[in-house]
């Protein structure tokens, strides 16, 4: 070892070991708070509320077959960002996205950008729950996108 060198004996221990190389990351992980759970999902549904209706009222004439398809624009750009995030995060032992978020945000809006994350990034196509509720809130959303549009609303 050189002389001057900052690797403490801990850090030597944990070079062979990758158990104490994943604890370390995991612990490495968690010292950068990150917005996720319910709030993140909320925040990026008030994101996506404040966008939409703040476009609806500047721009006279928009109709909420519009504003809708606005909404599952955004939410749809941020899911597939998430999976990607979440792909990356798998590969590298660091601080991973909950699945119930990746769910949530496709089930509020996001399910284009969910299957589109699956399919890029090869990330939860084992996963049942991904391969039924992802394509059913597309389903849900082609249907309300749909229903508006043929109402003149």
């Amino acid at each position: 070892m050189r002389s001057g060198s900052k690797t403490s004996p801990s850090n030597r221990e944990s070079r062979g070991n990758p158990r104490a190389r994943a604890e370390a990351a995991h612990k490495k992980s968690r010292q950068r708070p990150m917005l996720e759970g319910p709030a993140l999902v909320l925040w990026l549904v008030i994101v996506d509320v404040v966008s939409v209706h703040g476009y609806w009222l500047l721009t006279e004439g928009v109709t909420y077959t519009q504003a809708s398809l606005l909404h599952i624009s955004f939410l749809s750009l941020a899911t597939l960002w998430f999976f990607g995030l979440d792909k990356w995060r798998a590969r590298k032992d660091g601080r991973r996205v909950s699945e119930a978020n990746l769910l949530a945000l496709g089930v509020v809006g996001g399910a284009v950008g969910g299957l589109l994350g699956m399919v890029l990034f090869r990330h939860k196509l084992r996963s049942l729950k991904f391969r039924i509720l992802l394509p059913a809130s597309l389903l849900l959303h082609v249907a309300l996108v749909l229903a508006l549009h043929f109402t003149n609303i």
